[in-house]
């Protein structure tokens, strides 16, 4: 609710309001926030002190700024991507590591798998053993 994108806070909150589902504090935190993001962009400044005031709008959307924010988001996407592939192999290489120690096994992976199998819940094993290369019978 701290930015405002369009019209929908416009058409909606005065009925949110009415109906409780939104508290006078959480407009007020909610303006706090927007109004502290505005006065570091410097928009309550005259216009002449304002950087990007001095922009011409056929600049602000052209081909090259369109392509340039794209690209931005598709190595934002990337970046993404690797760190979530990362924090899962993290992940289950901890889980593999406590379930081996729980179930004192030899071998942490057929240690995990076993015990995770047999722990009921079959859609998480079979999902993590995926990810670890091994079965439930290996």
């Amino acid at each position: 609710m701290d930015i405002d994108c369009g019209s929908f806070l416009q058409s909606n909150l005065e009925d949110a309001f009415e109906s409780d589902h939104i508290s006078n504090e959480t407009i007020n935190k909610a303006l706090m926030n927007l109004f502290k993001v505005q006065f570091r962009l410097g928009l309550f400044d005259p216009a002449e002190k304002q950087p990007y005031m001095k922009i011409p709008t056929d600049v602000v959307n052209s081909a090259f700024h369109q392509e340039l924010a794209l690209e931005a988001s598709r190595q934002g996407l990337g970046l993404y991507i690797q760190n979530l592939a990362v924090t899962l192999y993290v992940f289950v290489l901890a889980l593999r590591n406590d379930f081996a120690q729980e179930c004192q096994q030899t071998s942490s992976a057929d240690g995990f798998g076993s015990c995770l199998c047999r722990r009921d819940r079959p859609q998480w094993g079979k999902l993590v053993l995926l990810l670890l290369g091994t079965t439930a019978d290996s």
